[in-house]
């Protein structure tokens, strides 16, 4: 019995000590845990480093190279001399390629966009001038195409000049503004304007003082006559007339020529000339509609007798002297031999002229044609000399020319060099 008790006292005891050392543990812990909370609010956060700076983002365009030279156009030109002027790239950056490329294609200076200038667009459609050619073609070659024709074959309203990026870019001084020709309103039908008394504007200017007396009023189809009439508005400025229209000038002070080289002398002594060709191939800011007075005022040209071979004049050059031809043959040349005209009379264009327009002796030539073999071709002698031998060779009609007949002729019957 003792024993029992002595076991249960030791078990008991054993249990105070366990839940005394679990307390003092507790007790060790939850200082622990509050030390460790007045350490963490007592620490302070540390501020938060500066960003560095993003690194600027390298260049991704590279300029063309070849077998590991820097690219160069065909003419040896580098992208460094296109990187020189902006306008450079818009003049030749589609021209002279080299490689495979031309500067438009390999130059970083090329590629970048120029400016956020859109071709003209009719209805979704790319702008076509009134011959079919779109801003492309300009862009091609801008320094030829803008300047010759730019500003000619204007359609829905645009000429290029006007429509496409590549002639609007160009430089000033590269494709002069075209001219601002004042013009005398309109009526409502369409016809020349007049004031609500029947009068129009030429009798505004050629009576004097009416336009400051009654130029502010008898308004007619939303105008008075200082509104409408250019003698009015600009009295210095005041509409050609057939009596003081003077042809243009070219840009460098000669007579004026279209792009093919036609003068207006040209222009008034070909029928029909004004209405086929007036409104294309401009040069130097006009066409010849524009240009020459023989065009403008088409209904006031002088009345002249036909021309004949007694009142005929040979045509002269541009410079005044006697025309030549393209390869410096002038109308005494075509006269030596009446094959001449034939033969070259339609080829060679100088001034405007080729020898057949230009020369007496060929205007007025009887046709002449030299025969031919019975079988269709080219007549040829007994020995195979044919016409254009007789004509290439001097003294070969007087020396051969009665002899060596073949198909009934000899020479001096069958050729024109001959007869």
């Amino acid at each position: 019995m003792e024993s029992l008790e002595s076991l249960e006292s030791l078990e008991s005891l054993e249990s105070l000590e366990s839940l005394e050392s679990l307390e003092s543990l507790e007790s060790v812990e939850s200082v622990e845990s509050l030390e460790s909370v007045e350490s963490m609010e007592s620490k302070e956060k540390p501020d938060k480093p500066d960003k560095p700076d993003k690194p600027d983002k390298p260049e991704t365009c590279m300029d063309e190279s070849v077998a590991g030279e820097p690219w160069r156009d065909g003419l040896n030109y580098g992208c460094e001399w296109y990187a020189e002027e902006a306008s450079r790239c818009i003049l030749y950056g589609n021209a002279d390629a080299a490689d495979g490329f031309v500067a438009n294609e390999a130059c970083c200076t090329c590629k970048k966009p120029q400016d956020t200038c859109r071709d003209t667009s009719i209805e979704g459609d790319d702008w076509e001038d009134a011959l079919g050619y779109t801003c492309d073609w300009y862009g091609e070659e801008p320094l030829v195409n803008c300047k010759n024709y730019g500003n000619s074959d204007r359609n829905d309203g645009y000429v290029a000049n006007e429509a496409c990026c590549a002639c609007k870019n160009l430089p000033a001084d590269v494709v002069p503004p075209k001219p601002v020709v004042c013009q005398d309103a309109k009526s409502s039908s369409g016809g020349p304007w007049k004031d609500r008394f029947g009068y129009g504007c030429p009798w505004y200017g050629n009576t004097e003082g009416a336009c400051e007396t009654y130029g502010d009023g008898d308004r007619k189809d939303g105008y008075v006559a200082n509104e409408a009439c250019c003698i009015c508005k600009s009295p210095e400025t005041a509409p050609e007339t057939p009596e003081t229209c003077q042809d243009a000038k070219s840009s460098s002070g000669g007579s004026w020529k279209d792009g093919l080289g036609y003068g207006c002398p040209w222009y008034g002594n070909t029928e029909g000339a004004c209405g086929l060709y007036g409104d294309a191939d401009g040069k130097d800011g006009y066409v010849a509609n524009e240009a020459c007075c023989i065009c403008k005022f088409p209904d006031t040209a002088p009345e002249t007798a036909p021309e004949t071979a007694e009142t005929c004049q040979d045509a002269k050059s541009s410079s005044g002297g006697p025309w030549k031809d393209g390869l410096g043959y002038g109308c005494p040349w075509y006269g030596k031999d009446s094959a001449n005209c034939g033969s070259y009379g339609d080829g060679d264009r100088k001034d405007g002229y080729v020898a057949n327009e230009a020369c007496c002796t060929c205007k007025f030539q009887e046709t002449c044609e030299d025969a031919t073999l019975s079988s269709g071709g080219p007549w040829k002698d007994a020995l195979g000399y044919g016409c254009p031998y007789y004509r290439n060779f001097e003294e070969a009609c007087e020396l051969f020319g009665d002899a060596d007949r073949k198909d009934g002729y000899v020479a001096n019957e069958a050729c024109c060099a001959c007869k």
